[in-house]
């Protein structure tokens, strides 16, 4: 605020306020008679202490007026800098399934080699992926210790499971989750016998993109072919991912919001409206994203 803007809006209330006792002391009330013979002659009438309070109203809206530019002013120029800044990223990664806050005490409460085996081909799927069928998620879980006290509404289990909470599922289900997919299980305590009160689903990622570009990430390849498959390579973080350690073509800006890149091992991508999602939930603290940076060719 200027001195000359300050200047008109003290003035302006000075007048003001002298205009208001010169109308008062002008009206024809008992008492106010003498105190009325002190004012100036100029004062002293109704219509002249009336034109006082007029001029002191007009000089504060202009010293309201002067002030109301520069502010604009600087609003627009807020703008702008904001506008012009680093755009917010477009795609978003996380490790996968999670890091160790996440992680729940439960695992398939078959313990037979075969289910182990299922439940270890399952996981590989989901971090690929793969579309599945609740039948090949091990839906009745059992607690390997003495069980939690609450499970986060985003959480993992044993064998890299990602886990979801009602409420969350209900989220992510506004979003275009593809071939994606949630299964209820069942808890149980140590025992095998108390039923716990956990109504989390498994996540089925279910989807896949090919937008990853090694030669742009900061990764490192750890194989560069498969037997009996066709020419493959598989890359992974050097297990510490930093922002803008991946790079994507424009492509993953289109399709699910949430997906896996075949050829770019134990990581699950994410769009920004389900980052956005998950800020105005207060639940963006649960996934440890970081941004990607989304290559568009010359």
């Amino acid at each position: 605020m200027s001195r000359l803007t300050l200047t008109a809006k003290y003035l302006g209330g000075l007048i003001l306020a002298l205009g208001l006792v010169g109308v008062g002391l002008s009206m024809p009330k008992p008492g106010w008679q003498a105190l009325n013979e002190r004012l100036p002659d100029w004062l002293a009438s109704f219509e002249n202490s009336g034109l006082v309070a007029v001029l002191g109203l007009a000089m504060i809206a202009m010293g309201k007026a002067a002030d109301r530019g520069p502010r604009t002013k600087k609003t627009d120029l807020l703008r702008a800098r904001v506008a012009s800044s680093v755009p917010r990223p477009k795609v978003w990664v996380m490790e996968f399934p999670g890091t160790l806050e996440v992680f729940a005490a439960y695992c398939g409460a078959d313990g037979g080699p075969e289910a182990r085996n299922k439940r270890m081909q399952t996981s590989g799927k989901n971090g690929s992926g793969r579309q599945l069928a609740a039948s090949d998620f091990p839906l009745v879980l059992q607690a390997m210790d003495d069980p939690p006290d609450r499970l986060l509404d985003y959480c993992f289990i044993s064998g890299r499971f990602p886990m979801v909470s009602p409420r969350l599922a209900e989220m992510l289900m506004t979003l275009d989750l593809g071939n994606g997919s949630f299964f209820k299980a069942q808890f149980y305590a140590e025992d095998g016998i108390e039923e716990l009160p956990w109504s989390h689903a498994f996540w089925n990622i279910g989807n896949r993109k090919e937008s990853f570009l090694p030669e742009q990430s900061n990764v490192k390849r750890v194989t560069s072919g498969r037997t009996n498959t066709p020419a493959f390579e598989l890359y992974a973080t050097h297990g510490s991912m930093q922002e803008e350690d991946i790079a994507v073509r424009p492509e993953a800006l289109f399709g699910p919001d949430v997906w896996i890149e075949p050829n770019l091992s134990d990581c699950i991508f994410f769009s920004d409206r389900f980052a956005q999602l998950l800020q105005e939930h207060h639940l963006l603290h649960l996934f440890e994203f970081k941004a990607v940076r989304v290559i568009v060719p010359d």
